[in-house]
């Protein structure tokens, strides 16, 4: 790609996702060969884009973040999403807005566990050092797999014979 020394450039990407590709296809030598290779390359320029002249840019991690998630690594994407934030220069007070999203799904008469949940990991995410965010999300952790356990046990067991 030629340098740019002057101007806009535009770029347009279009990617695609086949879900549930066999374990035949992939292989190094099998059909899914070629779009494996492209992938791999977009992960080793978004890594030269992160540690270069972009690494400041919001969108950057965004993008990255987008991809990461439709490659199915959720983890790795909300770094990325935190990171876009960290670029902005503005975490600490994005911290406290998630923060206090999370609290806000947490109010009596309208729990929501699963949204506090992702307010909460976010805010931890952008601050670690936000302390009310990390207690908080610690309690609602621990709260899921309270609820998730009532769930699972209030399920008939298919096993039980009367």
């Amino acid at each position: 790609m030629a340098r740019l020394n002057h101007g806009s450039r535009f770029t347009l990407v279009v990617a695609l996702t086949v879900r549930h590709l066999s374990a035949s296809n992939d292989s190094p030598d099998g059909p899914d060969a070629p779009r494996a290779a492209y992938w791999q390359a977009i992960e080793e320029q978004f890594g030269q884009l992160l540690a270069g002249s972009l690494a400041n840019e919001p969108k950057v991690h965004i993008l990255y973040g987008e991809h990461l998630e439709a490659a199915g690594r959720a983890d790795e994407a909300q770094v990325a999403f935190c990171h876009s934030y960290h670029a902005t220069g503005a975490a600490v007070r994005y911290a406290q807005t998630f923060y206090t999203a999370g609290t806000q799904a947490l109010r009596e008469g309208q729990i929501d566990i699963e949204l506090a949940h992702s307010y909460l990991s976010m805010a931890a995410c952008v601050d670690p050092a936000h302390a009310e965010a990390v207690a908080t999300l610690e309690v609602v952790r621990e709260a899921r797999q309270i609820v998730r356990g009532q769930q699972s046990s209030s399920r008939p067991d298919s096993s039980f014979v009367e």
